[in-house]
């Protein structure tokens, strides 16, 4: 999954703050192709959250009579796993599972999220959020070839750096990305 946010790159710098000093603004079309969708934001409580509470516990109930008293780790995946969800006949689980995909509370609506997730699930042993990311910054193995966003020159908007890092950022970019404007951010 990749995320995204709205703001103005006016404002990187304020978003910075809170998400990291790097960044880069992409363009709307480069984002309408790769099908980002905007987060929904679910309030924790109110008529709403109870009504998607209410829908996920039906589906819940749906994926377990699937999976049946079944010990068997491929079919238990369905419980997390869209796809295996999907494949063991449960008729509600995958559908909310994608849309769960693009859900948070309704606290952090401020970040006014966008995201593309991967259409087929990947899984990382790691057991920290920091060995995960090492996992698939950069990229390796198989990782290289699927589910790679590509930013073209022409998707680019802005690449957003701390101004102690401005001269690296255009010393390591390919070249067709040393004419794209820069934010700088404070660091």
């Amino acid at each position: 999954m990749v995320s995204f946010t709205d703001i103005e790159p006016a404002d990187a710098s304020a978003h910075a703050e809170q998400f990291g000093p790097f960044g880069i603004v992409m363009t709307e079309k480069w984002a309408k192709a790769q099908q980002a969708q905007r987060v929904i934001y679910v309030d924790e409580v109110g008529p709403v959250s109870d009504m998607w509470l209410a829908l996920f516990m039906k589906a819940y109930e749906d994926v377990k009579t699937s999976i049946g008293e079944s010990e068997d780790s491929f079919r238990t995946m369905a419980y997390e796993n869209k796809v295996i969800a999907g494949l063991v006949g449960a008729e509600i689980w995958p559908y909310l599972l994608q849309l769960y995909e693009y859900m948070e509370p309704g606290i952090v609506a401020h970040e006014r999220e966008w995201r593309v997730v991967n259409k087929e699930p990947i899984y990382s042993l790691s057991s920290s959020k920091t060995e995960a990311i090492a996992a698939v910054s950069p990229p390796q193995n198989w990782a290289k070839y699927l589910n790679v966003l590509h930013a073209p020159r022409e998707g680019v908007r802005a690449l957003v750096c701390p101004s102690s890092s401005r001269e690296k950022v255009l010393a390591t970019v390919p070249e067709g990305f040393k004419t794209v404007p820069i934010i700088e951010t404070i660091g």
